[in-house]
């Protein structure tokens, strides 16, 4: 389970916290709703899941020129090795760092020379030992000069990959990677290459990303250079392992940024406009909330739909009193969330106790 994957079912207790703790939300989805403009990337026909996620990777790339791809070579290895070398030599080319240690102890490893020598890639391009979770730097810094078409068509690759880490098997068979992958435990991974993981951008996916590129540096990048101080891509948190993972996209010196492409709302004449789910506005609070340590000094929270070129922010502080009805402030909200989500995490514990008591022997071995 996740955060996402807790809010997203009316009945557990994650959900149940917010509703009953911080549940007043109309005055804030309210206010974004109005202040939205108008639609200003349309959809392309290009996948709306895997355009989303590859707009994530194009503003790592935008803030940064070296983020790590660590969450892809992490879904490369559900693959293969050919596929992680294929992505390393990605990430080479795109200026990208990979942290050692990020290739699994174990894994569909057919050919374990070739695995060593990824191993050996990783230690002697991007060194020792390993950093802390999150990818770390005093922003604001330049971003990534790399063609953007060639950045636009790794952005892709990365997404697809990123899929198959937080989905599994069923993304893999689902996508164009699924040429890629072994036709069963006993047969080899095919051979990949980086030009093969560049080609699966399809135009109209390039035709989106070329877009929100456009959007992002006119509507978000001058509002972030503002924060001077620590930033942090892919940040997670105090709480993340007892929700089961939490990663938000972007922390720049206090600002927690949450980045989204949908399409909004249809109305009955076929225009769109730009709505405020309730579970992205707990999504992103949650966020702030798991940051228990306060490590990352949030100050402030924001959300920023690409497709609309919509920047909307609230102070952390102010937004927590006023979904609580004037009951909590961020502290006590932190302090009330922990045991709920500590006790999501025994349960998950419970569960895999119940389930692995109930497994026959030798099942591990019955493939």
């Amino acid at each position: 389970m996740s955060l996402t994957i807790a809010l997203d079912n009316s009945g557990s207790p994650v959900r149940r916290f917010f509703e009953g703790r911080l549940g007043n939300t109309a005055g804030p989805q309210r206010c974004y709703r109005e202040a939205a403009g108008q639609l200003i990337v349309p959809g392309s026909g290009a996948n709306p899941g895997t355009v989303g996620t590859a707009t994530d990777w194009l503003l790592r790339f935008l803030v940064t020129p070296n983020p790590d791809v660590d969450i892809a070579i992490a879904g490369a290895a559900n693959i293969g090795v050919r596929m992680m070398s294929a992505l390393i030599d990605l990430a080479d080319m795109l200026g990208a760092s990979v942290r050692p240690g990020s290739v699994p102890a174990d894994g569909p490893f057919e050919d374990w020379e070739l695995k060593n020598k990824v191993e050996m890639r990783l230690a002697y391009h991007f060194g020792t030992p390993p950093p802390p979770p999150g990818f770390a730097f005093s922003g604001p810094t330049s971003g990534s000069t790399v063609d953007f078409e060639l950045l636009a068509q790794g952005c892709w690759a990365l997404a697809l990959l990123t899929e198959v880490f937080h989905y599994g098997e069923a993304a893999l068979k689902r996508g164009p990677l699924s040429q890629f992958a072994s036709a069963g435990p006993s047969s080899p991974t095919p051979d990949v290459t980086v030009a093969d993981l560049l080609a699966l951008a399809p135009p109209a996916a390039i035709e989106e990303l070329t877009a929100f590129r456009k959007v992002l540096k006119a509507s978000l990048l001058p509002r972030l250079a503002r924060r001077s101080g620590p930033w942090t891509i892919g940040p997670t948190f105090d709480g993340t392992d007892l929700v089961g993972g939490a990663d938000a996209d972007l922390i720049a010196a206090g600002l927690l940024v949450e980045l989204k492409t949908t399409l909004g709302k249809k109305r009955g004449d076929g225009s769109r406009v730009c709505i405020l789910d309730k579970r992205v506005l707990f999504q992103v609070v949650g966020y702030a909330l798991l940051d228990s340590g306060d490590q990352y000094h949030l100050d402030e929270i924001a959300l920023f739909n690409a497709r609309y070129a919509y920047l909307a922010s609230w102070p952390l502080d102010a937004l927590v009193l006023e979904m609580s009805g004037g009951t909590l402030d961020k502290s006590a909200a932190r302090r009330e969330f922990e045991p709920v989500v500590r006790a999501l995490r025994g349960q998950a514990e419970e569960l895999q106790r119940s389930r692995i008591q109930d497994e026959p022997p030798n099942a591990a071995r019955s493939s």
